[in-house]
């Protein structure tokens, strides 16, 4: 009977210790929540805050811990005043409640505190590196930023970035970048990833993106469950050696539009890594790379296909040319009138050393995808009816021995995947070719022949150089 009682209230302590732990969390939440939290005080414990379907149980960014810093909050909300105010300057910031003597730096967590009146805090010239930065409900920021630290833009806030400058996402730490405002965050004219070898950035939420170039040039950037990463259209998206893109369940890469003969979407460096998913996080879930569709002149030397398919013109919409035929090759139309003298037209290229991995928790329904975007040209740059004939399918070139898994090709050319060393594919293992495809697999996967991309294949230096030296109007 004794033994009984004991059990019993053994039993009776456990639930008291579990319905405490419970209120305790609870508690927790209705003192914190999602206003208090903030990109320096996430409130990870709170599921109110970070549902699960974003893994912060297995993410990276939630195990890290930070030192206190400097917390500065904007100080005036009101639109009229803030017109001209320099973000750099310490004088419009609060620190500890009163106006901020020292300049912005390395330690500095920033807060754009909510309004109920919007207000704008822009700057196309003034650069400063921080650590955290939270954009809260009422204000719109236009600043390219460099950070080392998370970034957290919430529900009603704006994020323009800056069509003029440049951002930065470094340092050696795990973090995140974080966008609730369902629409996408244009971080930066030109992001600067690089991250420490061992660091990485995931970004969760709604879309990112930035007006230009995205670089990968350092450590690992997570595109987190069902998050897109929208690319610059006049920029090629380089995964430079020692750097990772990881897509998660759900996830998507892809450009803000067409660049018609500009640039390929994206090139994987020697020693660079397109994953989907990781050990331990593997996708349940399809992922996707969402490729453009390009002319092809470079990857068939003269436009040999499209010649055959459409006499090698296209109707001319430029402006009119006294004595000029009305009609020009689709290259005339790239180098000539548009001042693109280098098109490089295919979605995605592999340089040796490139690799592409997938961790799968079912290789038959969680894949890499590769497709079509399905955008429309830029239309700063071309309309449709300049580019009218060019079929709206994918190209990949892969200038080494890369080995697939769990991989599935849709929306491909017919010899779209040319391969310099065609034996591969005996490696290959789960690659499927779905919808769209003009052919089966063996019409599809071609040799490389005589495709010469205007990159340098030992490195990723030569190529950088090139592309400062090619000159577009």
């Amino acid at each position: 009977m004794k033994r009984m009682m004991a059990v019993g209230a053994a039993i009776v302590l456990v639930l008291c210790i579990g319905a405490a732990g419970l209120a305790a969390r609870a508690a927790d939440a209705a003192a914190g929540g999602y206003d208090a939290a903030k990109a320096h005080d996430p409130h990870f414990s709170d599921p109110t805050v970070w549902p699960e379907n974003l893994q912060v149980g297995k993410a990276a960014y939630a195990k890290e811990t930070w030192p206190k810093g400097r917390v500065l909050v904007w100080a005036n909300t009101g639109p009229a005043a803030n017109k001209n105010a320099d973000p750099a300057d310490p004088a419009n910031w609060l620190e500890d409640g009163k106006p901020a003597t020292k300049l912005l730096d390395g330690n500095c967590d920033l807060v754009f505190p909510a309004s109920r009146t919007r207000y704008e805090v822009k700057s196309q010239k003034s650069r400063v590196q921080v650590r955290h930065i939270t954009v809260e409900s009422g204000c719109s920021v236009w600043w390219g930023i460099g950070h080392a630290g998370n970034t957290w833009i919430k529900k009603g806030a704006d994020y323009g970035g800056n069509g003029q400058g440049s951002g930065s996402c470094t340092g050696a730490k795990n973090t995140f970048m974080r966008n609730d405002t369902g629409k996408p965050a244009m971080l930066a004219n030109g992001l600067h990833i690089g991250k420490a070898k061992d660091a990485s950035v995931e970004f969760i939420g709604d879309p990112f993106g930035a007006y230009d170039d995205m670089t990968f040039d350092g450590g690992t950037v997570i595109v987190g469950p069902d998050c897109t990463i929208l690319a610059g259209d006049r920029s090629t998206q380089a995964i430079y050696p020692g750097s990772r893109l990881i897509l998660m369940s759900g996830a998507k890469f892809t450009k803000r539009a067409v660049m018609v003969g500009n640039d390929s979407d994206m090139i994987i460096c020697q020693d660079g890594a397109l994953w989907a998913g990781t050990p331990e996080r593997p996708i349940t879930r399809d992922c996707f790379v969402a490729l453009s569709w390009k002319t092809r002149e470079r990857a068939n030397g003269v436009v040999k296909d499209l010649a055959a398919q459409h006499d090698g013109v296209y109707p001319y919409q430029g402006p009119a040319r006294p004595g000029a035929a009305q009609k020009f090759p689709v290259d005339w139309h790239l180098r000539h009138n548009f001042g693109i003298e280098h098109p490089n037209d295919v979605g995605m290229v592999v340089l040796p050393g490139g690799r592409i991995e997938v961790a799968s928790a079912d290789v038959k329904k969680a894949r890499l995808v590769f497709r079509a975007n399905r955008l429309p040209p830029d239309s700063a740059h071309f309309t449709e009816d300049i580019v009218k004939g060019i079929p709206h399918k994918i190209d990949v070139v892969f200038l080494g021995p890369t080995v697939l898994s769990g991989v599935e090709f849709r929306d491909v050319n017919k010899g779209g995947i040319m391969l310099a060393d065609p034996a591969v594919r005996q490696k290959w293992t789960n690659v499927t070719f779905g919808e769209g495809n003009d052919g089966g697999p063996d019409e599809l996967c071609v040799p490389l022949g005589d495709f010469k991309p205007d990159i340098n294949v030992q490195g990723h230096e030569d190529y950088a150089k090139n592309r400062m030296n090619t000159k577009q109007k």
